[in-house]
């Protein structure tokens, strides 16, 4: 049940900031290495319930339930008119009342259609009553089919009332319209960033031709613990729906963790039930409540872990380690079976926190990952020479402990560096982290589809398969080691299609073409089957390594997982020891199956280039700019007409007019877009240094503060929160507005040895980054390269 129409989130997310720095170079990414432990029978106590057993006629109990009342649609067009217990306000009437005990053990949502044409219903709630965070809640229904008919059981957060909806978060336990049939329903969750048509969610059908309105009514219900809500329908021990931050877009986070309220209610018409309300409509149509419960774990709070360790022996990894309260030793312990595992059943998890601030507070915007299932896990992808803070909290149905101790480590300088794996599209699980390093490109899920993994020898986990990341998309991985080999996979599986040819796409590495028209579903021979691509490949001299997914024969590009392992240890990993030598044990994947070599670009010639962003056939390109190339993603934005034009006067050397009048924005056609778009431009004289000249002109927004962006060069955050407006206004002497005018933005470049600069535009605090062109202009050739060490080798500086 969508609360209210989208508002902006209002909460500052820690996790922002962290994903900022982590597009520029910075990244703080927790990939997790660990066995996976039994869970034990869930052991509930039934704390409060409303049996609802009241005399036929009398109210729900006013202690617990409080109402929404009147009409306006409620942000979803809905016809209804909301009417609280014994209301007479019109056109609510207490003779004929939509809300009520029926005397035999159920309380009554009665919707109307009254003699004036106009329904009333009910929308009841626990708000300011009674709180709820954590354990079990469900309600005994039996509904009423019928067209135009939305009841719903559901929750909101309590702090709505300071977070707006959908900040706030919604918990959707129990939603039906007709488009179902009667024999669906859907659990959904609404959050910031995946809301109303975007929330994430599911279906489930009845067996045995099971019904809404079955006379033995139907249980909904939710298992809700700390990053972890699991729906079910009838049995609490087998969930149809799980929903983790995992399937959550990257930049968004995860708002479950604080009270929320309960809401029940009919709602009739508007944007969801098809078809609307009409003559077959059931009049009255009523939703039966037999009860409704909440139960919470036996065991309470868990303790928190103890002797929480960190080690630094890379420059982009830290090792963690620490002791489970209860047993008092590591995973590795002798107590484990060969696998990590313990004999003792045990239904704890733990949930990682990072910062690089000491003494900082848990928080689902500073969340490595959750629900990690042992008790060591290896730190990928951070910053050379930094240090790191470590927080781990145990996590069970009974909620999050305290946090253990505080460890920190600092990484060793550059060129000491591991692999890394992503979630392309998803957040951090496992051994995965969250995707990053990306521009272009739009997240999607599909959390209740199984993958098969069996041809694919060490496949990711399901959930990496679940989550993709789809259309054109750049990513520049940064701070693995120059010039030194990696084994790179690239993990697919098409959950779209059930047909070859209808996604046809093409990948680039190191500006080499290495798959033309991929198609996914002919290579793994059907839908919803992993597929892996290898290849061995060399980052850069600044230890980066260039994908571009790129639109092919059909449809667009997805991939649902990076991998990168570096080659130059001899395949080794580390298996969660101490950290010493002899904790790095052998992965022979790539001599199984050799991987394709890539040998990357040799580069060109190019001394000058100017890109027209977006130039169209009515305000085409004007030499020496070329109409849009290289780019990733984005759309047109607006145009600016002349006249007015775009005002020049306060920048030196400026593009044409056409340039300005035209642009490239981020893509928001839908809440799962990313909003970002790069430009990877090949063609360069490998090591040459060149000015890059970005131009903009804000020609939409009239103030500052509208429109707010990250500007990302090879890797390295160069613009944060990048305000044209503000910008051009500075620049005015005097300071006299700065739309319509020109701001040039220069940095100096040196393309590497593929031949390559790499531009990324990335979303910041406010609204969608805007370009209208490019240049690259040679200022200095290439150095004479390095003298050769005593054995006649090339000293790389390394």
């Amino acid at each position: 049940m969508r609360a209210q129409p989208r508002n902006a989130f209002a909460c500052v997310s820690f996790r922002n900031s962290i994903l900022a720095i982590a597009r520029s170079n910075a990244p703080l990414l927790i990939l997790l290495l660990a066995a996976a432990m039994p869970a034990r029978a869930q052991q509930w106590n039934l704390t409060w319930s409303d049996e609802f057993n009241g005399p036929a006629g009398s109210y729900p109990d006013p202690t617990v339930w409080t109402y929404d009342t009147g009409g306006g649609g409620f942000g979803n067009a809905e016809l209804e008119f909301y009417c609280a217990a014994g209301s007479n306000v019109s056109p609510c009437d207490s003779s004929t009342p939509n809300v009520f005990m029926d005397g035999v053990g159920s309380l009554v949502i009665r919707s109307i259609l009254t003699p004036s044409g106009k329904w009333t219903s009910t929308r009841m709630k626990t708000q300011g009553l009674k709180n709820f965070q954590y354990g079990r809640i469900e309600a005994r229904m039996k509904l009423t089919p019928g067209d135009g008919l939305w009841p719903a059981f559901w929750m909101l957060g309590s702090d709505i009332t300071t977070v707006p909806w959908p900040g706030c978060g919604e918990q959707d336990i129990m939603e039906w319209v007709p488009q179902y049939t009667p024999t669906t329903t859907s659990s959904t969750d609404h959050g910031p960033g995946y809301s109303g048509g975007n929330g994430i969610g599911s279906k489930f059908t009845f067996p045995n031709s099971g019904q809404i309105n079955d006379p033995g009514y139907h249980t909904y219900g939710v298992v809700w613990s700390p990053y972890k809500l699991q729906y079910y329908r009838d049995d609490s021990t087998q969930p149809f729906f799980t929903d983790t931050p995992t399937y959550l877009p990257p930049t968004d986070q995860w708002v479950y963790n604080d009270p929320f309220f309960i809401l029940l209610n009919q709602a009739i018409g508007g944007n969801f039930p098809k078809p609307g309300p009409d003559a077959t409509t059931p009049n009255p149509s009523d939703v039966l409540v037999d009860y409704v419960r909440y139960y919470n774990w036996s065991s309470g709070q868990p303790d928190p872990p103890t002797d929480l360790d960190a080690d630094a022996d890379a420059s982009n990894q830290v090792y963690l380690s620490w002791r489970d309260h209860d047993r008092g030793h590591h995973d590795g312990d002798a107590s484990e079976d060969n696998e990590g595992r313990h004999d003792s059943d045990n239904p704890e998890a733990y949930d990682i926190y990072a910062s690089t601030t000491a003494g900082f507070t848990p928080s689902p915007g500073n969340l490595v990952v959750a629900n990690f299932p042992g008790t060591r896990y290896t730190v990928q992808a951070l910053n050379p020479g930094t240090t790191y803070y470590f927080l781990v909290l145990t996590n069970t149905l009974g909620g999050e402990s305290v946090p253990s101790n505080q460890a920190s480590a600092t990484t060793r300088p550059f060129g000491h560096g591991r692999g890394i794996k992503i979630n392309a599209g998803g957040q951090a699980v496992g051994d995965y982290a969250s995707s990053m390093f990306y521009a272009g490109g739009a997240t999607n899920r599909h959390p209740t589809t199984v993958v098969d993994t069996s041809a694919v020898q060490d496949p990711a986990p399901q959930a990496v398969y679940q989550t993709e990341q789809y259309g054109a998309s750049d990513w520049a991985i940064p701070n693995l080691n120059p010039n030194e080999p990696y084994l790179l996979r690239l993990h697919f599986a098409e959950n779209g299609f059930t047909i070859a040819g209808a996604r046809q796409f093409n990948v680039v590495i190191n500006s080499q073409q290495v798959l033309t028209n991929f198609d996914i579903f002919a290579t793994a021979g059907a839908a919803n089957k992993a597929v892996v691509e290898d290849f061995l490949v060399t980052p850069d001299e600044k230890g980066i390594v260039s994908i571009q997914f790129e639109i092919g024969a059909a449809n667009v590009p997805t991939i649902c997982g990076i991998e990168l392992v570096p080659e130059d240890s001899d395949d080794w990993y580390h298996s969660g020891g101490s950290g010493d030598e002899h904790d790095w044990q052998y992965n022979d994947l790539d001599d199984t199956t050799p991987p394709t070599p890539v040998q990357g670009s040799t580069g060109g010639t190019t001394t000058y280039i100017a890109i027209d962003s977006n130039s169209t056939a009515a305000v085409p390109a004007v030499a020496p700019f070329v109409s849009d190339i290289y780019f990733a993603d984005g759309l047109g934005g607006s145009t600016i007409p002349v006249p007015p034009g775009v005002d020049v006067s306060f920048v030196t050397n400026p593009a044409p007019q056409n340039v300005y009048r035209t642009q490239r924005i981020g893509n928001n056609v839908s809440a799962q877009t990313t909003g970002s778009f790069g430009y990877f431009i090949p063609g360069l004289i490998p090591g040459a240094t060149y000015n890059l000249r970005l131009h903009f002109a804000e020609g939409f927004f009239n103030a500052a503060g509208l429109r707010e962006f990250n500007v990302v060069l090879d890797a390295q955050q160069v613009l944060t929160n990048f305000d044209i407006w503000a910008t051009a206004n500075a620049e005015a002497s005097p300071p006299s507005g700065g739309k319509n005018r020109a701001v040039i933005e220069q940095f100096p470049v040196q393309a590497d040895r593929y031949g390559m600069v790499m531009v990324g535009f990335l979303s910041g605090a406010v609204n969608l980054p805007s370009l209208r062109g490019l240049e690259l202009i040679e200022t200095a050739p290439p150095p004479p390269p390095p003298p050769p060490d005593n054995d006649g080798r090339h000293d790389h500086g390394h």
